[in-house]
């Protein structure tokens, strides 16, 4: 689980804790610094690259292991880093890194991504690189790969509304993973604490700058962490159910993880929060 530092409780770079062996929603801490190399742009590269910015990962070099794509949302570019097998800091010399520059993501409106998630194919591409997908001011935006390393189509925007049927997508934070059924992505209001889930993303472009996205909605929370200022939010089945789960942190560096139980005919859904941990 990898979040930015530059906060109250991490300093500069990009931490990296691992899940205990037991799947039990525990991380082994200390975090790791695996970003004091920096991003590798520029002449001065270090930990102090990394603040500010947005972390994915994911297969972004088309290889086995968890590339790093690193968002600079003040920029409008990205850094993809190839992915550390071993959890050691990241080598991002020369042929390790590849640039995304300014522009590549920026809508129809001129308007950068406030944020982005790793969809994986929800295009149905086949490709061995995965999509993009974001949030651009009023609109929930989508990224097709073009089978290459931080190669993407033009940014399509899409027709759909909120999981409140709104367009004030500006307030909601996805967080994205893939299960064997495809590609789930929570939607969070940090304002009202409602907390989505939708399952089994299918991307579809309509050919003419904008698209729709098919899935299956659930509501899992309201209320959930309300006002809560949340570093990090990543989605992922912790405890190996088949269920997405979502690890959070907070500023001052503690780590909860947060066990999802689906709606059934017989309850309503559940997150069961487990005991906070210092990434430090």
């Amino acid at each position: 689980m990898p979040t930015a530092g530059n906060t109250a409780g991490l300093a500069s770079g990009l931490w990296l804790a691992g899940g205990a062996a037991t799947r039990n929603g525990r991380v082994r801490v200390p975090a790791a610094n695996i970003g004091v190399n920096g991003i590798g742009t520029g002449t001065d590269s270090g930990p102090d690259d990394y603040n500010d910015t947005q972390v994915l990962t994911g297969r972004f070099t088309g290889s086995n292991s968890q590339d790093v794509l690193v968002y600079r949302r003040n920029n409008g570019d990205a850094v993809i880093i190839n992915g550390s097998v071993d959890g050691s800091a990241l080598d991002v010399r020369s042929g390790n890194q590849r640039t995304m520059f300014a522009g590549m993501l920026t809508d129809p409106n001129g308007n950068d991504p406030s944020q982005l998630a790793n969809p994986y194919d929800a295009s149905h591409s086949g490709f061995g690189y995965p999509d993009l997908i974001g949030i651009s001011s009023d609109f929930l935006t989508y990224y097709p790969s073009l089978d290459g390393i931080g190669a993407f189509v033009a940014t399509v925007q899409l027709d759909t509304p909120t999981p409140t049927g709104g367009a004030d997508w500006a307030n909601w934070t996805i967080a994205t993973t893939l299960l064997p059924s495809g590609t789930a992505m929570y939607l969070w209001n940090q304002q009202t604490g409602a907390l989505y889930l939708w399952q089994g993303l299918s991307f579809t472009d309509h050919q003419d700058g904008t698209g729709s996205l098919a899935f299956t909605p659930h509501l899992i929370a309201n209320g959930w962490n309300a006002g809560t200022n949340l570093s990090t939010l990543q989605a992922t089945d912790i405890n190996a159910d088949g269920v997405p789960d979502l690890w959070s942190v907070t500023p001052d560096g503690m780590v909860t993880a947060h066990l999802v139980t689906m709606p059934s005919p017989t309850g309503p859904a559940k997150v069961r929060s487990k005991a906070p941990q210092s990434l430090s």
